[in-house]
């Protein structure tokens, strides 16, 4: 049962988990019941050379539309190639065309290098790479937050973000092999706080969420008028200061969520609360979970475990880039997760009564 520290907290966020509980505020809460989705895991099968990836954020870019953006992907030399021999690209996208993920189609896309060999859709700047955040349809444009990854010194296997980039999308409507793409305006100080765990247009401004990418993962909350984000300035972005919106935090930005996922995301919550998050808790063997909150910037309620991927029952595989994807049809809520043995996102059908 939720038992949020605050009374606003708890009226926005009466739900029920496990089953059989009775709410702690006023009135029964709603039940969150979920199980996977095989019928729409076969989405992420369709395409011959697409042999999997990671991260998996949705954007809906309307008229039934909808953005995929990948991370680490296998890519077949050729149709019918396997993963031992696959490239291996940092970053690929998909537009899912139709809401329910059962029934949908979807087309696959990357990059392309002057020789015509396939390349990450977001090419790599020497030895560093891109990795996607979320996105979002601001008017007629469309907004893609990129983590800049590069590999520590002294660790070859490892990695570690180091900055953050915005592309801007101007005719997102049209194939995504025509898209003109350039970067957006971004502020010249950008400390240690990267904007795209979470990304989401509301009220007329875009937020975006954001973490240090230590091992706290503590999350932050920026905005920018939807104006300024559909031109591409993202210079001049406001936070959360605890209190208020400003350019200025006197003690530096709020945290929101303590202790949250690296990648997550942010929706309006229908009957479970003005807004939701889903996340991994943890990594490993990790269950997928819930926050609400009565507003973007919070109180964000604790995060709530709502299911248990069959992989993380034998403790061994890592689990994590749990995510919900608003505007999918199907169900009340789709989530995904990807397992890292199976290396291909999962869907979730969650169900909210």
């Amino acid at each position: 049962m939720f038992e949020p520290k605050a009374l606003s907290a708890c009226l926005a966020s009466r739900v029920v988990l496990a089953a059989s509980l009775v709410a702690s505020c006023t009135g029964p809460a709603p039940r969150v019941t979920a199980e996977n989705w095989p019928e729409a895991d076969a989405l992420f099968h369709s395409d011959p050379r697409w042999l999997g990836a990671d991260g998996a954020y949705s954007v809906d870019l309307g008229r039934g539309r909808f953005l995929w953006l990948f991370g680490d992907t296998f890519l077949a030399r050729e149709p019918g190639g396997t993963s031992s021999d696959a490239l291996f690209l940092r970053n690929t996208l998909a537009v899912q065309t139709g809401p329910d993920p059962s029934r949908a189609f979807m087309e696959f896309s990357w990059g392309v290098d002057e020789n015509g060999a396939p390349r990450s859709f977001v090419p790599e700047d020497g030895e560093d790479w891109f990795w996607p955040g979320g996105g979002a349809r601001v008017g007629e444009a469309l907004v893609i937050f990129y983590a800049r990854i590069q590999t520590p010194s002294g660790d070859p296997s490892g990695f570690e973000a180091v900055d953050w980039r915005a592309l801007v999308v101007d005719d997102p409507d049209d194939d995504p092999s025509d898209w003109v793409v350039h970067d957006a305006k971004l502020p010249p100080h950008r400390g240690d706080i990267r904007p795209g765990a979470a990304v989401l247009v509301a009220d007329d401004h875009l937020y975006g969420y954001a973490e240090t990418g230590d091992s706290t993962h503590d999350v932050y909350v920026s905005r920018w008028t939807t104006t300024n984000a559909a031109a591409g300035d993202l210079s001049s972005p406001e936070w959360w200061c605890g209190g208020e919106w400003s350019t200025s935090c006197a003690d530096g930005p709020a945290v929101v969520m303590p202790e949250a996922a690296s990648e997550l995301s942010v929706q309006g919550g229908g009957t479970l609360a003005p807004y939701i998050a889903v996340e991994s808790e943890g990594y490993g063997a990790t269950t997928l979970a819930l926050r609400t909150a009565p507003a973007l910037e919070g109180p964000w309620s604790d995060p709530e475990s709502f299911f248990r991927p069959p992989e993380s029952r034998d403790g061994e595989t890592n689990v994590y880039a749990g995510k919900g994807h608003p505007g999918l049809g199907g169900a009340d809520l789709v989530a995904t997760y990807v397992a890292a043995d199976l290396y291909y996102p999962r869907f979730v059908r969650v169900n909210i009564r």
